[in-house]
């Protein structure tokens, strides 16, 4: 597995708990517009997804490594790439 480490800024969804007035939305809740960077190791990627982790070990070089701290992307939400390491 190549390590190329990636930090992804991508538009993640918003989501609320509980009973809110339609002013209450649309003052706070539509309005924002939840921007996240994830930095990790790049796993897998192809048009559809991208996916990455955060930890990498050597324990087991016959069967790959063990990875830790998934995290998969959908394309469609991803705004930049950058190549870190």
């Amino acid at each position: 597995m190549k390590k190329q480490i990636v930090e992804i800024q991508w538009v993640d969804s918003m989501a609320a708990r509980g009973w809110r007035s339609r002013k209450e939305v649309e003052d706070e809740l539509w309005k924002a517009t939840p921007i996240i960077h994830t930095v990790g190791y790049i796993f897998k990627r192809d048009k559809r997804k991208i996916a990455v982790v955060g930890s990498i070990d050597d324990q087991h070089p016959k069967d790959g490594p063990n990875l830790n701290h998934y995290h998969e992307i959908p394309m469609s939400a991803v705004r930049s790439i950058r190549k870190v390491r």
